[in-house]
């Protein structure tokens, strides 16, 4: 009798491999748990004989602007292709490897093995593809999206390449603050900073290279910057508030007792002491959106790896997908609005001494200097300020890059301009930004103000010449 059930039981056992060999999966619906970057990512994953369905986050800490749409994104794939074996999304590693983890374990909690999902994912399409416009942008944080609101509403054919899996870049990920100028009713009753003030400042702590005209033409801009991006941001829901925020610096260098106020804008539930990740996404989230309404073209997750030009002239940008394909794209203006060069750890201990076994670097992994060094290629004038390191290696953005006038075009050596070639954003900042954080709001006011005028400018001059091919 023994023997029976020892038989009946393996006969069971091998039914059992049989059918999971087959189906693979049991049908229904079961919860995995991962670990993300902010916190654990819980998900509910569907299945049938053969594989995923569905999957719902149902619980995440994630910043909903960058491994909040990553994951998205990543859902589609995994879906799409049937498939664990997908490259996290860039920019979003911490969320795409917590994604799969719990979406593993939830497959594990249906009795199959996750291996059965370990196929490869997506082969290389090595394609080559041209494609032209007005404006060519390399970046979608707060500079080039902004740029790419202005230009496409005009009337440019825009076409945006970001490296990251989603928009938003560095100014995605910050603490969402916007520096103003205070009224003189401001400065009477909170002590803080006119726009002739703040350029007075930002000269006494600018770098060698400060521009005193730019930056004062950079200040008398600020709240007509604020208004324009409040009033876009209200339409999509966002309720923005007024801080007065003291300084980090004081008034008179020579007296550390006298401290400045400036007046920042922010989300109406953020308070005063807190910089959150990712509150700048009432910034970007909008401007993505808008400028999408507006016709630009965004290629995600396309990375640039060369500045093409003739003659002295920028003319396009050569860029790469995930996938494989290669982007020829030719533009009447390119923009570099790529950010700085803080993911990129022999550039900072070129320029900033940092110690690698130890460094910290807050901003997007995108920014690693491409539009430094692409602008360098063509003989841009570049300046670097070393004093951006905090707490002895930590780094929130860098203060170096290229050189530009009042229009955003990219000066040469002998400060003239380069045809075709424009920048914004931090990438950018170097003759008008303050070192440390002299306020806050800072950057992010300065991407605004910088990607407003060059979306403007290559838009005006759309009609002069040709695209290059």
């Amino acid at each position: 009798m023994k023997k029976v059930l020892s038989m009946l039981l393996v006969f069971c056992l091998l039914s059992t491999c049989v059918a999971m060999a087959e189906g693979g999966f049991t049908p229904g619906t079961y919860t995995g748990v991962g670990q993300g970057r902010n916190g654990e990512i819980t998900v509910e994953v569907t299945l049938n004989d053969s594989g995923i369905t569905d999957i719902q986050v149902v619980n995440s800490e994630e910043t909903p602007s960058i491994g909040g749409v990553a994951m998205d994104s990543l859902i589609a794939e995994i879906v799409d292709t049937q498939s664990l074996a997908v490259d996290a999304m860039t920019g979003a590693t911490e969320s795409s490897r917590g994604l799969m983890e719990a979406v593993s374990n939830a497959v594990t909690a249906a009795g199959a093995d996750p291996e059965l999902l370990m196929k490869a994912a997506v082969e290389t399409t090595k394609e080559q593809v041209e494609l032209s416009a007005d404006v060519v942008i390399v970046g979608a944080g707060g500079a080039g999206l902004t740029a790419a609101v202005e230009a496409a509403r005009a009337g440019a054919s825009v076409i945006v390449i970001e490296a990251q899996a989603f928009p938003g870049g560095s100014t995605g990920r910050a603490g969402g603050w916007l520096l103003s100028a205070a009224t003189e009713e401001e400065a009477a009753e909170h002590g803080s900073l006119t726009a002739e003030q703040l350029a007075e400042e930002f000269e006494i702590y600018g770098t060698e290279y400060h521009d005193r005209e730019l930056s004062e033409a950079f200040m008398n801009n600020l709240n007509e910057n604020r208004d324009w991006i409040v009033a876009e941001a209200k339409e999509y829901g966002y309720e923005i508030s007024r801080f007065y925020d003291p300084g980090f610096y004081p008034l008179d260098p020579a007296d550390e007792s006298t401290m400045d106020y400036t007046v920042v804008y922010n989300l109406m539930d953020v308070t005063h002491e807190t910089l959150r990740e990712g509150d700048g996404c009432w910034i970007t989230s909008t401007l993505y959106e808008e400028a999408k309404k507006a016709g630009a073209e965004f290629y995600l997750d396309t990375t640039a790896t060369e500045l093409l030009s003739e003659n002295g002239a920028a003319t396009g940008i050569v860029a790469v997908n995930k996938n494989g394909t290669t982007y020829t794209v030719y533009g009447k203006s390119i923009i570099l609005a790529c950010g700085g060069y803080g993911a990129n750890m022999d550039l900072v201990v070129k320029y900033c001494g940092a110690d690698p076994e130890n460094f910290i670097y807050h901003g997007a992994p995108s920014n690693t200097g491409f539009g430094i060094v692409a602008g360098e290629s063509i003989g841009a004038r570049i300046e670097h300020d070393p004093s951006f390191l905090y707490n002895g290696n930590e780094l929130y953005n860098t203060v170096g890059g290229l050189v530009v006038n009042g229009n955003t075009e990219v000066l040469d050596a002998n400060n003239q301009p380069i045809p075709n070639l424009y920048a914004a954003g931090e990438i950018s900042c170097v003759t008008v930004m303050d070192p440390g954080l002299f306020t806050r709001g800072h950057n992010i006011a300065w991407d605004i103000n910088s990607g407003r005028i060059a979306g403007q400018v290559t838009a005006a001059r759309a009609t002069e010449t040709e695209p290059a091919a």
